[in-house]
């Protein structure tokens, strides 16, 4: 099962966006490990969630963004009531 966190800030998406490049959306898609479907929606701005799966892909794909994954969890986590 894969757990959904609401995006209130862009900045990490914005980063994960830049990463694509010039790769299409079904083989960045790929390289994190979701469909493309789900990627086009993030990418676009039309799915405002990223899920952990999605999390769990760019961790592994860009290791160098887990400070950034672990600053956005930490800040869903103290918006929680």
């Amino acid at each position: 099962m894969s757990v959904v966190v609401n995006v209130s800030n862009s900045t990490l998406r914005d980063k994960i966006v830049a990463r694509q490049g010039e790769q299409t959306d079904t083989a960045f898609a790929h390289l994190l490990g979701i469909s493309r479907p789900e990627w086009h929606n993030v990418r676009t701005g039309k799915r405002k969630e990223l899920s952990s799966l999605l999390l769990n892909g760019v961790m592994t794909a860009f290791p160098d963004l887990t400070v950034d994954i672990l600053d956005y969890l930490k800040h869903y986590l103290d918006k929680r009531p």
